[in-house]
């Protein structure tokens, strides 16, 4: 059975559709939700809030989950750790581990196992649960990949955890290894980008093709914040809890430029919360300001790059602002540029449909 998270991927097919999917996602929470609401609406029940899809994407959304599901409404998505009902955003747990160097590494493999491979890395401060739309979706045609890394998300966390990019790169590699796949598609997201083009460039790990979205790979990145946790790492680590959490959630706020539904939000901060979340976040901080050098020498290898390179990114990204990523497209041959409108940093949270239809055009390209 496919996941509801077909849809995104049949709908953005039409392009503009793509937008308005987009736009009544932000409203609605999940593709299930969604098309349970798109179906009232065709049905002519009362106002379901999908005044802003119009009837011809609302027909197709509706035709679409008849087809992934033969009438069966009961399909959810797989589920990160945190509370909240079944199909709840909060879902997403990662059932497979594997100890690293760096400790045990969460992951999940979704789709046909025999399928092409596709691996989606995530960066900082966040982790796979960012990846959850656009994998299930891509899990239709694909094996998907998704992992936390050592540090993030509900991965191992402890003191004194090396977490520098060049040993996350390392543990990438390793990942790799034991999932025997020897020469995959990949898609980077923020840190994930400095991580996948360091394992490419440094391990000679090879890619069949690499989407790189507002990636890490440039300077200057980080923030001034970066700057004052690097500065101040233990009187951060000591905040009282409830004011970390309000500093955390203002934080994370600013990388969408639409805005976080809340219960994205408390997703995306739960794993930096608590007597271990909490001093985890500000240790993965102050490593990531350490990491320029990482990017400064990497650099200098994107133009010996030979292999097909999509970059992706926000318009309205204020954490890698999107001159970035055009500079980055202009020193890799070859590479295509896509700019999103309307989204930040967190692309994937903010343009989701849009995004999965510029991934897919990509990957298809070159299809026979």
């Amino acid at each position: 059975m496919a996941h509801a998270g077909a849809a995104v991927v049949l709908v953005a097919r039409d392009g503009e559709a793509a937008k308005v999917v987009d736009a009544a996602l932000r409203a609605h929470g999940t593709i299930d939700a969604l098309v349970h609401s798109a179906g009232a609406f065709e049905n002519g029940m009362a106002d379901t809030g999908l005044e802003a899809l119009d009837r011809l994407a609302t027909n197709r959304l509706v035709m679409i989950y008849g087809a992934l599901y033969g009438g069966n409404r009961g399909g959810r998505p797989i589920g990160h750790r945190g509370s909240g009902g079944a199909g709840s955003v909060s879902e997403w747990t990662l059932s497979r581990g594997y100890d690293s160097n760096l400790g045990e590494v969460r992951w999940e493999r979704l789709g046909d196992p025999g399928a092409e491979p596709l691996v989606l890395l995530h960066g900082t401060p966040f982790s796979s649960f960012i990846w959850r739309d656009i994998a299930r979706a891509m899990a239709i045609s694909r094996s998907v990949y998704v992992f936390d890394m050592p540090g993030y998300g509900s991965s191992a966390m402890s003191p004194g955890q090396e977490l520098s990019l060049d040993a996350l790169a390392g543990v990438f590699a390793e990942l790799l290894r034991h999932w025997e796949l020897t020469r995959p598609d990949v898609i980077a997201h923020d840190s994930g980008g400095a991580i996948a083009l360091g394992a490419h460039l440094d391990r000679g790990v090879p890619y069949k093709r690499l989407a790189l979205v507002d990636a890490v790979s440039l300077p200057p990145w980080g923030s001034e914040f970066f700057a004052l946790v690097a500065e101040h790492a233990e009187v951060f680590r000591r905040l009282p809890g409830p004011l970390h959490r309000a500093l955390l959630r203002e934080y994370v706020a600013t990388a969408s430029s639409p805005g976080l539904r809340p219960d994205v939000m408390d997703a995306l901060t739960a794993p930096w919360l608590g007597a271990d979340g909490q001093p985890a976040f500000y240790r993965q901080l102050t490593t990531r300001r350490a990491d320029q050098s990482y990017t400064d020498r990497i650099q200098d290898g994107y133009a010996t790059i030979n292999l097909p390179v999509l970059v992706c990114w926000g318009a309205d990204d204020t954490w890698v602002p999107a001159d970035r990523g055009r500079e980055l497209a202009a020193l890799i041959p070859g590479a295509e540029l896509h700019i999103i409108d309307t989204a930040g940093h967190l692309l994937p949270e903010d343009r989701p449909a849009e995004l999965t239809a510029a991934l897919l055009d990509f990957l298809e390209e070159d299809a026979a």
